[in-house]
């Protein structure tokens, strides 16, 4: 944690501010949207370094995570080695919901620069489960307008394509 335990003494979670509300509700919006049709999703959020940026859960109260366990899976997940640059599929027990079971957590990284990730959380631990939330990540993403992660590495590549920088050295011309 970062030193600063202030939030944690208070039962809160700490957001991501200032974010206009049209934007947090879009972003809520469109998780949730795409989160109503994923099979066996339990809860998601969206955060940005270690502050909440969007939660959507159950609307039923004691089916909503707490506070101590919003905590648990922000840190837990932020402190991951490769959460910046890989899909992570990380097993969790969340105590306050159920300290008898573990729950999974699948995350991806929309943003490196912000630490924007996105976390769906499932209680099911299948392959298939995990290719479900990724889909759901894909398509919340693409509504988002967030670049896939494949377009980044293409635009990269063929913006500094070795043949192009010998045609500007040499004078040659490409075939």
């Amino acid at each position: 944690y970062r030193g600063d335990a202030g939030h944690f003494l208070v039962g809160a979670v700490e957001s991501v501010f200032p974010i206009t509300y049209k934007l947090r509700k879009r972003i809520s919006q469109v998780v949730q949207g795409v989160g109503d049709k994923t099979e066996n999703l339990a809860f998601a959020l969206v955060v940005a370094g270690e502050k909440l940026l969007s939660l959507v859960q159950p609307p039923y109260r004691p089916h909503q995570l707490k506070v101590s366990d919003l905590h648990l899976i922000t840190n837990f997940v932020t402190k991951q080695p490769g959460v910046l640059n890989s899909e992570l599929w990380l097993p969790m027990c969340l105590p306050r919901f159920n300290q008898s079971g573990f729950l999974y957590a699948y995350t991806h990284c929309w943003d490196v620069e912000s630490k924007t990730i996105l976390i769906l959380v499932s209680s099911h631990n299948t392959t298939e489960q995990f290719q479900i939330l990724r889909h759901a990540s894909g398509k919340i993403r693409d509504e988002l307008g967030f670049p896939s992660s494949i377009d980044s590495v293409l635009t990269i590549s063929t913006s500094t394509t070795p043949s192009s920088n010998r045609s500007q050295e040499g004078g040659e011309e490409s075939p």
